[in-house]
């Protein structure tokens, strides 16, 4: 079970890394979904203790922000570019192990080679492999160590077959407990609650049938569609709009990130693009002309 709390992390500078970010999840997995620049990566890096961050980590009633880095026992699914281009596959599969002092059991890890097509690549160095082969073999290492906690950061980016993949990876993890950040929905489980993350923040932590009929923001909506543009959110009540798609009426409770009002109608910026051409001043509070 994962229940956070209120987990906040800013960079040097000021820049906002995740804000305040809260979720429960009584299963043992969790998905969460976002652009790039989101805020995925580094909600992950809080969570391994890479960064630090306000707020609270219980995982299966555990607060893993009170344990050192070292002692969070977590497997990590990190960047293709972490594997040493001059060293053999093989070598790079059982680093966390080696650097562990852990029992290798090879014939389990040849098992493990085999299940993702890379057990004839075993002895090629890095630096020869593919893309979609690194992209495997940062899974395989994950796999090698029997972990408490697996944290995958858009792992199939790189992966040429995601569905085949996919489903072997959701095979490896049935039993464990892993949170999976992506920004492609169709790694997203549809049985499943998923995050939305948007400009830092969690907007959403629903079931993506709920979240399509009643998005709490618009971000949701237009991530979820295709990233279709939604140009005008109208005020339908205190605290509550609405837009048209397709021919229906979608109700939201807060438009997005970032919004100009002009005579109870919302427009949104979305990815920093302003949708018209004018916006809102939010020191002079004036509806001021782009042009």
């Amino acid at each position: 079970m994962f229940n956070i709390n209120n987990l906040s992390f800013n960079y040097f500078g000021g820049y906002t890394g995740i804000n305040s970010i809260s979720f429960l999840e009584e299963t043992n997995s969790v998905f969460i979904l976002g652009k790039k620049s989101s805020g995925k990566s580094t909600l992950l890096k809080c969570i391994a203790g890479v960064e630090k961050c306000t707020g609270s980590i219980m995982i299966n009633n555990v607060e893993y922000s009170s344990i050192p880095i070292k002692d969070r026992d977590f497997s990590y699914t990190f960047s293709i570019n972490s594997l040493d281009k001059n060293s053999i596959l093989i070598n790079e599969i059982i680093k966390p192990l080696v650097l562990r002092k852990l029992n290798i059991n090879f014939d389990k890890i040849d098992n493990l080679l085999n299940r993702y097509d890379l057990l004839d690549k075993k002895n090629t160095k890095i630096k020869d492999l593919t893309n979609d082969e690194k992209a495997k073999a940062i899974i395989c290492r994950m796999l090698t160590r029997n972990s408490k906690l697996y944290l995958l950061d858009n792992p199939l980016e790189f992966i040429q077959d995601k569905d085949k993949i996919y489903s072997l990876l959701m095979q490896d993890l049935k039993d464990k407990l892993f949170i999976y950040v992506t920004d492609n929905i169709n790694e997203i489980a549809k049985d499943k609650k998923i995050g939305i993350l948007s400009y830092s923040r969690l907007v959403e932590y629903d079931y993506l049938t709920n979240i399509n009929v009643r998005p709490k923001c618009v971000d949701s909506f237009t991530f979820l569609n295709n990233n279709v543009c939604i140009e005008e959110i109208q005020l339908q009540k205190e605290d509550e709009y609405y837009f048209m798609y397709n021919g229906e009426k979608i109700i939201t409770k807060a438009p997005i990130s970032d919004i100009y009002v002009k005579e109870n109608v919302l427009v949104p910026i979305i990815n920093g693009i302003i949708q018209k051409q004018i916006y809102f001043d939010k020191e002079t509070e004036l509806v001021v002309s782009k042009e």
